[in-house]
């Protein structure tokens, strides 16, 4: 997802199948013995990636396995989340190249897997992926428009007369328009200018 832009739209499709939608569906592959606890741990000696068998691991992985919460969850299928994970569907919200298709499969896995209303990002991870999702209000498809719009608005009840200003997304979206408005005055920026049209 990060480094090989041809591969992303097999990647997000492949990342949504495999990872659980929620915390509750991770515990029912742990019941139904589909998440298994490792015998082995990774070490790196001497620049070589050697797994050494180690019993006293998957003793300790069994004992907690009863208790999984939501960390162990972004442990098992969000590893080093923040930096990591989002990076990766940062790279996928792109619209430096010309990926509609990879663009309205991450956004699939965000409506799938991480409702902006959800406790699976923070505010900030929240916020740095609306930043860069409300860029591809410039390619003008429709498609990739309607599965943002999803994304960020499908949680709202039509009925309700005020929007509390504490939604994540009302916060979400003012904080990454606050954001992109100062790149795009800042004159080191160009390429965000040229992306909005500013110039």
């Amino acid at each position: 997802m990060l480094r090989t832009p041809r591969a992303r739209l097999s990647a997000i499709r492949y990342l949504d199948k495999r990872i659980p939608k929620n915390l509750k569906q991770a515990k029912d592959l742990r019941d139904k013995n589909l998440i298994h606890a490792t015998e082995y741990t990774i070490k790196i000696i001497n620049h070589e990636v050697i797994l050494e068998k180690d019993d006293a691991k998957k003793e300790r992985i069994l004992k907690m396995a009863d208790k999984m919460e939501l960390q162990d969850y972004f442990f098992l299928f969000y590893p080093n989340k923040t930096k990591l994970v989002i990076n990766a569907l940062i790279s996928g919200l792109s619209i430096v190249d010309n990926s509609n298709y990879v663009n309205r499969a991450t956004l699939d896995f965000l409506i799938s897997h991480m409702p902006i209303n959800s406790n699976v990002n923070s505010i900030q991870e929240n916020i740095r992926l609306v930043e860069c999702a409300s860029l591809a209000y410039t390619k003008k498809d429709f498609a990739t428009l309607n599965k943002l719009q999803n994304w960020l608005f499908e949680h709202f009840d039509e009925d309700e007369e005020e929007i509390d200003s504490q939604d994540p997304t009302i916060i979400s979206i003012v904080e990454s328009q606050k954001n992109l408005f100062r790149k795009s005055m800042d004159p080191k920026n160009d390429n965000l200018k040229m992306k909005q049209g500013l110039e």
